[in-house]
């Protein structure tokens, strides 16, 4: 199961999502064999790809799952990171008031977990937030991720310095900072040439970063 979830994650991140899916839905079978964390990102995945491909219901249903097993097991690790998919599920199904109670109240400076899922955490409510087109919100979190990115630049993580990189020039594409933007694409478009970093591209540029970056991206995509 948790080589299922490794292949998964593998599968998710290049953008073939049907292979995801089925590789998560062994490691979520098989919950009681594998440990609780393996199996509740398994379900988070799951949930993203069907919020990516407007399946809603089924996304909320691997939402629910993973939320109850935490509560269950009393496992609270993935909490903050379920939560921002939950408030990204109900931006996209028109519920913008919820949405914008989530974002609002995990405001920067609150650290409810360490280490990556912080960064995923803080990357998906910035993410939001600009979606949102919440004048204020976009603001703050702008200048989260600028102080995110900063220490992420001192431990030497490429994967997370070009997620913040990425979703920063999508933000400074919004915000007319055109010059800022086309800078950033220098560093960002290696990356992206690798084909191993297609998901990350979807989720937090394409669509919001510089029209550039829709035709440089490898094809083919997959399903999303």
């Amino acid at each position: 199961a948790a080589a299922q979830w490794m292949t998964g994650r593998a599968w998710f991140e290049t953008n073939q999502l049907d292979q995801a899916l089925d590789a998560f839905a062994v490691t979520i079978a098989n919950a009681d064999a594998t440990n609780f964390l393996a199996a509740a990102t398994a379900m988070l995945k799951s949930a993203q790809i069907h919020l990516a491909r407007g399946e809603f219901d089924a996304a909320q249903a691997m939402l629910t799952h993973a939320l109850d097993e935490g509560i269950r097991l009393r496992n609270r690790v993935l909490h903050p990171l379920l939560e921002a998919v939950q408030a990204a599920l109900w931006l996209e199904t028109g519920d913008r008031d919820r949405a914008l109670q989530w974002a609002q109240s995990i405001r920067p400076g609150l650290d409810p977990v360490g280490g990556t899922l912080l960064d995923s955490v803080l990357l998906s409510w910035a993410r939001l937030c600009l979606l949102s087109r919440d004048e204020e919100l976009t603001m703050v979190a702008y200048e989260r991720l600028q102080d995110g990115l900063a220490q992420v630049e001192t431990l030497h993580l490429p994967h997370r310095r070009f997620s913040f990189r990425l979703l920063l020039a999508a933000f400074d594409a919004a915000l007319g900072n055109h010059v800022a933007a086309r800078n950033a694409l220098p560093d960002l478009i290696p990356p992206i040439h690798s084909g191993r970093l297609v998901r990350s591209v979807l989720d937090l540029g394409l669509g919001l970063a510089p029209e550039r970056l829709k035709y440089e991206l490898p094809r083919p995509l997959g399903t999303a």
